[in-house]
Protein backbone atom coordinates (compact mmCIF):
# COMPACT_ATOMS: atom_id res chain seq x y z
CA UNK A 1 0.00 0.00 0.00
CA UNK A 2 1.04 3.56 -0.62
CA UNK A 3 -0.12 6.71 1.12
CA UNK A 4 0.43 10.26 -0.06
CA UNK A 5 1.15 12.92 2.52
CA UNK A 6 -1.19 15.18 0.54
CA UNK A 7 -4.06 12.66 0.77
CA UNK A 8 -3.32 10.38 3.74
CA UNK A 9 -6.76 8.76 3.65
CA UNK A 10 -6.09 7.19 0.24
CA UNK A 11 -4.69 3.69 0.62
CA UNK A 12 -4.01 1.28 -2.22
CA UNK A 13 -3.15 -2.42 -2.25
CA UNK A 14 0.40 -3.36 -3.15
CA UNK A 15 0.84 -3.73 -6.90
CA UNK A 16 -2.47 -2.14 -7.92
CA UNK A 17 -2.98 0.82 -10.22
CA UNK A 18 -3.37 4.13 -8.52
CA UNK A 19 -4.41 7.62 -9.55
CA UNK A 20 -1.48 9.81 -10.62
CA UNK A 21 0.48 11.37 -7.78
CA UNK A 22 0.83 14.38 -10.10
CA UNK A 23 -1.95 14.58 -12.70
CA UNK A 24 -1.09 15.66 -16.24
CA UNK A 25 -0.44 19.42 -16.16
CA UNK A 26 1.99 22.09 -17.27
CA UNK A 27 4.58 22.84 -14.58
CA UNK A 28 7.47 25.27 -14.28
CA UNK A 29 8.59 24.66 -10.67
CA UNK A 30 10.22 21.84 -8.74
CA UNK A 31 7.71 19.31 -7.36
CA UNK A 32 8.35 17.47 -4.07
CA UNK A 33 6.10 14.53 -3.18
CA UNK A 34 6.34 12.81 0.23
CA UNK A 35 4.97 9.27 0.28
CA UNK A 36 4.58 6.48 2.81
CA UNK A 37 5.05 2.85 1.81
CA UNK A 38 2.65 0.60 3.71
CA UNK A 39 3.94 -2.79 2.66
CA UNK A 40 5.87 -3.01 -0.59
CA UNK A 41 9.55 -3.84 -0.97
CA UNK A 42 9.91 -1.33 -3.77
CA UNK A 43 8.21 1.13 -6.08
CA UNK A 44 7.72 1.83 -9.74
CA UNK A 45 7.39 5.50 -10.69
CA UNK A 46 6.14 6.36 -14.18
CA UNK A 47 6.87 9.84 -15.51
CA UNK A 48 4.96 10.69 -18.68
CA UNK A 49 6.15 13.85 -20.46
CA UNK A 50 3.63 14.80 -23.15
CA UNK A 51 4.97 18.25 -24.12
CA UNK A 52 8.57 19.42 -23.87
CA UNK A 53 8.37 22.12 -26.55
CA UNK A 54 9.14 24.86 -24.02
CA UNK A 55 12.80 23.83 -23.99
CA UNK A 56 12.98 22.96 -20.31
CA UNK A 57 14.37 19.86 -18.65
CA UNK A 58 13.41 17.68 -15.67
CA UNK A 59 15.38 15.44 -13.34
CA UNK A 60 13.72 12.81 -11.13
CA UNK A 61 15.25 11.91 -7.77
CA UNK A 62 13.88 9.26 -5.38
CA UNK A 63 15.05 9.72 -1.80
CA UNK A 64 14.74 7.84 1.49
CA UNK A 65 13.24 9.76 4.39
CA UNK A 66 13.92 9.40 8.10
CA UNK A 67 11.41 6.83 9.43
CA UNK A 68 11.30 8.46 12.88
CA UNK A 69 8.80 11.01 11.63
CA UNK A 70 11.12 14.00 11.39
CA UNK A 71 10.66 14.06 7.61
CA UNK A 72 14.37 14.61 7.05
CA UNK A 73 15.75 13.25 3.79
CA UNK A 74 18.46 10.71 4.54
CA UNK A 75 19.75 9.42 1.18
CA UNK A 76 19.23 9.60 -2.56
CA UNK A 77 18.24 6.14 -3.76
CA UNK A 78 18.02 6.96 -7.46
CA UNK A 79 18.83 10.04 -9.53
CA UNK A 80 17.61 10.12 -13.10
CA UNK A 81 19.26 11.78 -16.08
CA UNK A 82 18.03 15.19 -17.27
CA UNK A 83 14.99 14.76 -19.52
CA UNK A 84 14.55 17.07 -22.50
CA UNK A 85 12.04 15.18 -24.66
CA UNK A 86 8.58 13.66 -24.50
CA UNK A 87 8.02 10.04 -23.58
CA UNK A 88 7.25 7.63 -20.78
CA UNK A 89 10.06 6.89 -18.29
CA UNK A 90 9.95 4.06 -15.74
CA UNK A 91 11.97 4.35 -12.52
CA UNK A 92 12.31 1.32 -10.24
CA UNK A 93 13.61 0.93 -6.67
CA UNK A 94 13.35 -2.71 -5.60
CA UNK A 95 15.81 -5.22 -4.08
CA UNK A 96 15.44 -7.53 -7.11
CA UNK A 97 15.58 -4.82 -9.79
CA UNK A 98 18.06 -5.14 -12.61
CA UNK A 99 20.29 -2.10 -12.17
CA UNK A 100 20.06 0.37 -15.05
CA UNK A 101 21.93 3.66 -14.71
CA UNK A 102 19.57 6.56 -13.94
CA UNK A 103 16.47 4.30 -14.14
CA UNK A 104 16.63 1.35 -11.72
CA UNK A 105 18.41 0.52 -8.48
CA UNK A 106 18.48 -2.68 -6.41
CA UNK A 107 17.46 -1.43 -2.96
CA UNK A 108 14.52 -1.48 -0.54
CA UNK A 109 12.33 1.61 -0.70
CA UNK A 110 11.72 1.83 3.05
CA UNK A 111 8.67 3.17 4.88
CA UNK A 112 8.92 6.88 4.02
CA UNK A 113 10.29 8.25 0.80
CA UNK A 114 10.23 11.33 -1.37
CA UNK A 115 10.16 11.93 -5.11
CA UNK A 116 11.52 15.25 -6.33
CA UNK A 117 11.10 16.43 -9.92
CA UNK A 118 13.58 19.26 -10.38
CA UNK A 119 13.22 21.75 -13.21
CA UNK A 120 16.34 23.28 -14.75
CA UNK A 121 14.63 26.54 -15.70
CA UNK A 122 11.21 28.19 -15.79
CA UNK A 123 10.24 26.78 -19.21
CA UNK A 124 6.99 24.77 -19.01
CA UNK A 125 6.77 21.02 -19.49
CA UNK A 126 3.57 18.99 -19.42
CA UNK A 127 3.88 15.75 -17.48
CA UNK A 128 2.29 13.38 -15.00
CA UNK A 129 3.73 11.06 -12.35
CA UNK A 130 2.22 7.78 -11.16
CA UNK A 131 3.68 5.58 -8.43
CA UNK A 132 2.83 2.06 -7.35
CA UNK A 133 4.38 -0.27 -4.80
CA UNK A 134 5.95 -3.57 -5.80
CA UNK A 135 5.63 -6.60 -3.49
Amino acid sequence: MLRSAAAPALLFAVGTSQPPVLPLASRTTTQTINLTNLGGKGIEAMLNITDASGGGSLTVTILARDPTGSGAVTAALLTGAALLTTGLRRYVVHPQATVVANLAVANLIGHDFQIVITVADANPMIYSLSVCTIP
